[in-house]
């Protein structure tokens, strides 16, 4: 690849970085909240590889060469896009650093299809995509439109990893324009009397 730039692009849920589109398909960097964070490919045409290595190399003018996988990924029902979701960030980090990224297609009837992405001007791009997933909600829409916390028996103060866990429920809330309110509700096993277990319940709640 001759030519080689790449774009940044980030919203409050979601941020990308994205190398110029290439005879072959797209190459990108996406996070999600939640901690997700991933390097795609989505292959310009359905093809008969059965999976992808992912792998860090020293730009040439490096006289040491070296060369450090990262991940591995199959295609999603044969449609040409791998998700590589092991050792992201430690790839980011090194293409930061200057490394360049190969991408080794895997055929079995074909010698493997070695693709090289090069990071030339890509560090302004980089920081800004970083900053961006720093950013983002600790928690994902799933997980935070039903949240549940559950409390042992007699249980009316929340521990430590509940605390961390409403953390990050907030961290989602107050960055989604369209949440308005949060409904809030409490209950109890039928161990105990009524209003032993209802103030248990308030105290919970609140």
């Amino acid at each position: 690849m001759d030519i080689s730039s790449w774009f940044y692009q980030g919203e409050w849920y979601e941020c990308s970085l994205s190398h110029a589109e290439t005879k072959y398909g797209k190459f990108y960097f996406r996070s999600l909240p939640g901690n997700k964070i991933s390097f795609e490919i989505q292959t310009k045409e359905n093809n008969t590889y059965h999976g992808t290595n992912l792998y860090t190399i020293s730009p040439p003018w490096k006289n040491l060469a070296e060369k450090r996988f990262i991940s591995a990924s199959a295609a999603k029902n044969g449609s040409g896009h791998y998700v590589f979701s092991q050792g992201i960030k430690e790839l980011v980090n090194h293409v930061a650093n200057g490394e360049w990224i190969q991408v080794s297609f895997q055929n079995q009837q074909a010698p493997a299809l070695n693709l090289v992405i090069p990071s030339i001007r890509v560090r302004d791009a980089v920081t800004a995509f970083s900053s961006c997933t720093a950013k983002l909600p600790e928690m994902a829409y799933e997980d935070a439109r039903t949240l549940e916390l559950t409390f042992a028996h007699g249980q009316s103060v929340l521990l430590q990893e509940q605390k961390n866990i409403l953390s990050a429920f907030r961290s989602y809330v107050v960055l989604d324009p369209s949440v308005e309110k949060v409904l809030i509700d409490g209950h109890t096993d039928a161990i105990g009397s009524r209003v032993a277990n209802l103030k248990t319940s308030q105290s919970a709640c609140g």
